[in-house]
């Protein structure tokens, strides 16, 4: 069974052209774990068949279940209770797993990805919603009671809940308006990095470092957020460059610019400008600023045009300090 949903989660990561191996541990885990409660119930009804106890264990919790109880106004049964907790909780863990199905993984990180979308969490909480509705249909609870104890809660979370309710609805609200989506490279409060995952609560970005950083989704609604990669993957990006005397400098220049328009991830339409920063009595302080086509490349490019700069202007007799 567990290969099964494995080769389901691949084929489907195969299919949005995501040829990465899936890692597959934590479903896996979680699949063996309800496998095992389900074979330990059918052993304990073969078990208890084989002593010709099955009829009489079957009557005692049939009527342990099915037997109405009171708690003021309100009838209820212990089964009822039971197959609401139990819808309930095999939604929440549903919705944790859901990504699986189409081969998305929380998990994972390539910096080259592209971007997924916030689907993932619409599917969530609509499982989420869903569950909630067939639990209350199924176990036979009052409905009104249900909304009259719901409507006690709001004043509760209206008076001690109030940050996460706004997190909540500005999940909501962030998955509609869509200001980004999974794989954007934003910045936040001083914190930058790619988005990982749109939660419900909160939102995950991972910083260049490697680092996890977690936000409510309350302050990415409320504070100023920069997208660097809302329309494309462009970003203008800055290169020191420390010169000695006794050169040209309008020689330098070009041979600087040309190494910059050689390299295939920098943009060519707009031409790189070599800005004079410093004059000393060491030499000279330029400053190369040039757009580049992936900002997630941005430092792996900055050092490789270093060293080719470097080779060229060496082999042009232009030394760099």
């Amino acid at each position: 069974v567990t290969e099964a949903f494995f080769l389901q989660a691949q084929r489907s990561r195969l299919a949005g052209g995501l040829g990465t191996r899936l890692s597959f541990g934590k479903m896996e885990s979680g699949l063996r774990k309800i496998l095992t409660v389900l074979v330990g119930v059918l052993w304990l009804m073969l078990f208890a068949t084989n002593l010709n106890l099955y009829n009489l264990l079957f009557r005692v919790i049939e009527h342990t279940l099915t037997a109405p109880h009171r708690l003021g106004s309100t009838t209820f049964t212990l089964g009822g209770v039971l197959l609401f907790g139990g819808i309930i909780l095999l939604t929440v863990q549903a919705q944790k797993y859901v990504g699986y199905v189409f081969g998305v993984s929380d998990e994972e990180f390539d910096a080259d990805d592209s971007r997924k979308g916030s689907w993932l969490v619409a599917v969530r909480l609509a499982l989420l919603a869903a569950g909630l509705l067939l639990a209350t249909v199924a176990s036979g609870l009052p409905v009104d009671k249900i909304a009259l104890v719901l409507g006690a809660l709001g004043v509760g979370i209206g008076l001690g809940l109030q940050n996460i309710i706004n997190n909540l609805v500005s999940g909501v609200i962030l998955i509609f308006e869509r200001p980004f989506q999974v794989g954007d490279y934003i910045e936040v409060k001083g914190q930058t990095g790619r988005v990982k995952d749109i939660g419900i609560r909160a939102s995950k970005l991972t910083s260049q470092a490697g680092s996890e950083i977690i936000l409510p989704n309350g302050d990415l609604l409320a504070n100023h957020v920069i997208n660097w990669t809302l329309s494309n993957n462009h970003i203008r990006t800055e290169l020191p460059l420390n010169l000695g005397p006794d050169l040209d400098l309008d020689e330098a220049r070009r041979l600087i610019s040309e190494e910059i328009l050689a390299n295939p991830h920098t943009l060519h339409k707009i031409a790189p400008e070599i800005l004079l920063s410093g004059v000393t009595t060491s030499g000279y302080d330029l400053k190369a600023l040039f757009w580049i086509n992936n900002i997630r490349q941005e430092q792996a490019l900055k050092s490789e045009l270093l060293a080719s700069i470097y080779q060229r202007l060496t082999a042009a007799g232009i030394v760099m300090r």
